[in-house]
């Protein structure tokens, strides 16, 4: 009976071990979740959106001017991004710290202020 209790925790530990990796590679962690369109309106009322492509181009708008930018994004590691443009109009770009709940996006930069955007459907 004791044999078959161990034999019965050990294939479930296993169990649990495989649907915990495999739900971790199918969401693909921040990386992939960030790929889409975000919006903030935290900035005089304005609009503004980030736009992250799978390629590692992100797109940036600005309602105030109708102000457009292409830049590049890159993944220093599982926390961090970097997001560079070639030119800098005020634009939020450096290395931040990244993390996603649910629909928010927390860009947190290096010198600790936080920024919130908001996936858009």
């Amino acid at each position: 009976m004791r044999r078959f209790q161990n034999a019965f925790m050990i294939v479930s530990t296993i169990s649990i071990m495989i649907t915990i990796v495999s739900c971790s590679a199918l969401d693909g962690g921040v990386r992939n979740q960030v790929i889409g369109r975000w919006e903030s309106t935290a900035a005089l009322s304005a609009t503004q959106t980030y736009d992250f492509t799978k390629d590692g181009k992100v797109n940036y708008y600005h309602s105030i001017g109708n102000y457009n930018d292409t830049g590049q994004y890159q993944f220093l590691d599982d926390n961090h991004v970097r997001i560079a443009f070639p030119q800098n109009f005020g634009i939020p770009q450096g290395i931040f710290e990244v993390s996603i709940s649910g629909n928010v996006l927390k860009l947190t930069s290096q010198d600790g202020k936080a920024m919130s955007w908001f996936r858009m459907k």
